[in-house]
C-alpha cells in the first residue's frame, strides 16, 4: 500500500531545504536517490554517469527548493525524476557530439551526412 503522507512530507522537506536545512536534503536523497539512479542508469547505461546525474539532481534540488514552492501541486518525486531525466539526456547528447563531429570528418563523411 503506497504511503499517502510521502508527497506532503516531500513538500515539507522542500520547504525546509529552501530554508537551508541540510538534514532535509539528506532525507530527500535517502528517499529518492535509488529511483533517480535507476532512471539515469536506464538512459545512460554507465554507473559513473548515473551517479553524476544523482549528484546533479540533488544539487539542483538544493538550489531550486525555493522556486519549487511556487509550483502549486507538483509532486516532488515527479519533479526530481524530470530533473534527472533532463540531466541524463543532456549527458547522453553531450556524449554523442564528439562522435558526430568525428563522423562528419571521416573520409566518407558525405555518405554519413546524407543520412543525418
Amino acid at each position: 500500500m503506497p504511503d499517502k503522507t510521502a508527497p506532503m512530507a516531500d513538500r515539507h522537506l522542500m520547504s525546509s531545504i529552501a530554508r537551508g536545512d541540510v538534514d532535509a536534503l539528506r532525507t530527500l536523497c535517502e528517499r529518492h536517490s535509488t529511483s533517480v539512479y535507476a532512471l539515469a542508469f536506464g538512459i545512460l547505461m554507465l554507473p559513473e554517469e548515473a551517479e553524476e546525474v544523482v549528484s546533479e539532481t540533488f544539487c539542483y534540488a538544493w538550489n531550486a527548493a525555493a522556486r519549487f514552492a511556487d509550483m502549486a501541486n507538483r509532486s516532488v518525486s515527479a519533479w526530481l525524476m524530470e530533473v534527472a531525466r533532463s540531466r541524463a539526456r543532456g549527458l547522453l547528447l553531450a556524449r554523442g557530439w564528439p562522435l558526430r563531429s568525428a563522423l562528419t570528418q571521416a573520409p566518407n563523411a558525405h555518405v554519413i551526412q546524407e543520412f543525418a
